[in-house]
């Protein structure tokens, strides 16, 4: 466009002289000082003379090379280059009109602070400066320098001939703190969080045509430190080869083969593998190890990869790759174009694992096996550990769920914890990480354990989303719509979720902090049975019943922190009995069934509690509050006697602090109409003991005592009358 010039012919001469113009997208490239002229048109053989100079971005310079016979005459070396920045070209060309497939070429390209990508995947070069001369049938570079892998590189490009190999050379560092700034989106700049300091390396690339292009990256890391798991964790000073190569496939030169390996201190392989580009729209296969030596045989179909590692600490794996992979918490992946699932499959066609130990900060897993294949967007293995039996799949992210779906069905899983690392009177301010990616679970075990106690069968469906509490700063929920638990005994339905607990003004530290919410519903067949189940035998008979609550603790669902523990209780128990029991095993419950009391506060009641309290119904409600439960209503009703029960139980020190009042059941009657109109901020206990000091009731026979002390070793005493009266001051009808 904005084409200006001067036009001549002169008898068999025609020439344009001066010619200016701008061309390209949004008009980038000036064209200056052209000239273009066929000295004789009436000749044989008549030649079209061309001189041009252009100015303007290195994008437009490009576009005009490959939309051209240029990217012909070039042996498309510059088809797939991208590239921004000022540029310049000067370019002669001399063309028989009647034989163009002899037209010569000579140029240059002279770049100043420009971008340059030659091809998708390798590394950007920026800040480039320097000359690039070419003809029809040869480059060579002068002076080339730039910027790329966030250090500084020099390059030298050098094409002899049509008809031998083009050769491309850089040599530069990687350094990882100019890497993280670059802005580039590439997997190198990925990398940038998980390293520190520098490193040499030697780039390679080599075109030959008809023959195809092949390239190589070498390094022996030596200045890179990288922060990460074994085997990943390396120290700046070591070196650590990492070679990289790729070429055609001798018998298939159309796809390019690469081979890789990352060799640890002593000389082994840390990761090694073969890549093999897919054929048209298929994806690649690849046959690679992690940990282990590489298998170099191919499958007849797919590929295979191998993982052992003798050691897996999921918390520090999470955390290194929540460093540098893109958090998947939207769909982002997708409307980048990336098809995880397609990437994927091509290196977990087959896939075998082995850990000898798989840790958490206080769980283990152990002597774990895992073979597995993908089928579509799903992986499937057959899973083996002490700890856990049965068929695991994977579905691969989605725009529905970023994290992938894990789907579990499990003929046994046996949690083990370890001894928290977080002491407990700490825990409840201990910042509890989150895992960025964690997936969806649906699983089911047809037997459950934690810390060798069987809980029955488990169902477990659970997901990942993004919440905001405080603005600016999102963050993932991991919510359970089901956790269910059957056994013989009883049947736990729940849901809930795992989510930040920090609010609008929360600190930096405080954005961490992670909490369960637990809303629950327990219902009862026997719990004298179920108490029997978590190691409490001998201490109740029968009673069925229900607990409906929800509770909130500090840490992830598996860490249940007492001192941290929160939230509300309804018990409604029918027909049982307590037993005579060991109030070592019994505790709390030796209490509330009064046996772990001395005989002389009992009085007329010893043999009722002595010999076993029958109940014809247990009642209440309980508040707990950082490990503290109370109650000001807990009524226990037998045909002998009946028990109201107010105050507080310290759950981590395992003490309490409750006034108990003992009426035989003849009295219950009255007890039941003073209960109705008791105030419930006074309690039941202070309410109706006060009554009776005052002399509004009369004619009962009852113990009032005040206990405290520690649950297996509890303190009583009489209640005093004063101490009624004094905790009820102000207390009304």
């Amino acid at each position: 466009q904005q084409l200006s010039g001067d036009f001549e012919m002169n008898r068999q001469a025609i020439r344009l002289k001066k010619v200016r113009a701008q061309a390209g997208e949004r008009l980038s490239l000036q064209l200056t000082d052209t000239e273009a002229e066929i000295a004789n048109v009436m000749a044989d053989s008549p030649e079209l003379r061309l001189d041009l100079q252009a100015q303007g971005s290195l994008a437009a310079s490009l576009a005009m090379v490959q939309g051209t016979q240029l990217n012909d005459l070039l042996g498309h070396a510059l088809e797939r280059a991208q590239g921004d920045g000022r540029s310049s070209l000067t370019l002669q060309l001399q063309i028989p009109l009647l034989h163009a497939d002899k037209t010569r070429v000579k140029g240059q390209f002279v770049w100043r602070d420009a971008q340059l990508l030659w091809s998708p995947g390798l590394p950007r070069v920026t800040a480039l400066q320097g000359k690039l001369d070419f003809t029809e049938s040869s480059l060579k570079s002068q002076g080339l320098r730039g910027q790329a892998l966030g250090g500084p590189v020099q390059a030298q490009l050098d094409w002899p001939s049509a008809t031998e190999t083009m050769r491309l050379s850089l040599q530069g560092s990687i350094d990882a703190k100019a890497l993280g700034s670059s802005g580039d989106t590439a997997v190198w700049s990925r990398l940038a969080p998980v390293i520190s300091g520098s490193t040499p390396f030697q780039f390679d690339w080599s075109w030959l045509p008809n023959k195809g292009s092949q390239w190589s990256l070498r390094s022996d890391l030596k200045g890179l430190a990288i922060q990460g798991p074994a085997p990943f964790q390396k120290a700046a000073a070591t070196i650590t080869p990492l070679r990289v190569h790729s070429q055609p496939m001798p018998s298939q030169p159309q796809r390019m083969q690469t081979d890789f390996a990352w060799m640890g201190v002593q000389g082994e392989a840390v990761i090694s593998g073969k890549y093999r580009e897919g054929e048209g729209a298929r994806p690649g296969v690849a046959i690679w190890a992690l940990g282990t030596p590489l298998d170099t045989s191919w499958p007849q179909k797919g590929g295979r990869g191998q993982i052992h590692l003798a050691r897996v600490n999921v918390q520090e794996w999470s955390r290194w790759f929540d460093q540098w992979l893109p958090a998947k918490t939207t769909s982002a992946t997708q409307s980048n174009g990336d098809d995880w699932s397609s990437v994927l499959a091509g290196w977990t066609e087959r896939l075998e694992l082995s850990f000898p130990v798989i840790e958490g900060d206080d769980w283990v897993f152990q002597d774990v096996r895992a073979t597995g294949s993908t089928d579509g967007k799903v992986f499937k293995a057959q899973l083996t550990s002490r700890q856990a039996k049965g068929q695991l799949d994977y579905e691969w992210p989605t725009a529905e769920q970023p994290q992938g779906n894990v789907h579990a069905r499990l003929d046994f899983l046996r949690i083990e914890s370890l001894p928290s690392k977080i002491p407990e009177t700490s825990a409840a301010n201990a910042p509890v990480v989150q895992p960025r990616n964690l997936p969806g679970i649906d699983l089911q075990a047809a037997q459950f354990s934690l810390n060798g106690r069987e809980y029955g069968a488990l169902q477990l469906e659970a997901f990942n989303r993004v919440v905001e509490r405080v603005p600016g700063f999102p963050a993932n929920e991991w919510r359970f719509n089901r956790l269910w638990l059957d056994t013989s005994e009883a049947q736990l339905r729940a849901d809930g979720q795992w989510a930040p607990t920090a609010e609008a003004g929360a600190t930096l530290a405080e954005l961490n902090r992670r909490s369960t919410l637990l809303n629950f519903t327990l219902n009862i067949k026997n719990s004298g049975a179920l108490l029997a189940r978590f190691g409490m035998p001998d201490v109740m008979r029968a009673a069925p019943g229900q607990i409906q609550g929800t509770l909130r603790w500090n840490g992830s669902p598996v860490t249940f922190d007492k001192s941290s523990l929160s939230g509300q209780l309804n018990l409604q128990l029918q027909q049982g009995q307590f037993l005579k029991a060991d109030p070592g095993i019994a505790k709390l419950l030796g209490v509330l069934s009064l046996q772990a009391l001395p005989r002389r506060f009992l009085l007329d009641f010893r043999d009722v509690f002595y010999e076993g309290y029958r109940f014809d119904k247990v009642v209440g409600k309980a508040r707990i509050q950082k490990g503290i439960m109370s109650t000001n209503d807990l009524r226990l009703s037998g045909v002998q006697a009946t028990v109201l029960i107010e105050g507080d139980a310290d759950i981590v020190h395992e003490t309490q602090d409750m006034k108990v009042l003992i009426v035989p059941q003849l009295d219950t009657n009255t007890i039941t109409l003073l209960t109705a109109a008791a105030n419930p901020v006074a309690g039941l206990v202070t309410f109706i003991t006060q009554r009776m000091f005052k002399g509004v009731v009369k004619d009962i026979t009852s113990s009032t005592l005040h206990i405290t002390g520690k649950w297996n070793d509890p303190k009583v005493e009489d209640f005093k009358p004063d101490a009624a009266r004094a905790d009820s001051q102000g207390a009304k009808p």
